[in-house]
């Protein structure tokens, strides 16, 4: 298993409100976490910017950011 640390995760998304901010976070990880991530390495930061576009719900904007991370894992290996 493939322990991932995720010390801080910033959100620019006000349409979202708190409270969609809060579960896009969350379906983030979620994602993460059933997804195969690649064995070692480290990453001291990460910054993605998404046109969100017709994809304003959480579910989707989370779909888009954890596809463009895992892209950006699998060029680290």
């Amino acid at each position: 298993m493939t322990n991932v640390a995720i010390d801080r995760m910033t959100l620019n998304a006000p349409h979202l409100g708190r409270g969609g901010g809060e579960r896009l976070a969350r379906l983030v990880l979620d994602g993460l976490a059933g997804a195969t991530l690649p064995a070692g390495g480290s990453v001291d930061s990460v910054s993605i910017t998404l046109n969100a576009g017709s994809a304003s719900e959480p579910e989707a904007l989370a779909g888009q950011i954890v596809q463009e991370l895992l892209r950006r894992f699998d060029r680290m290996e």
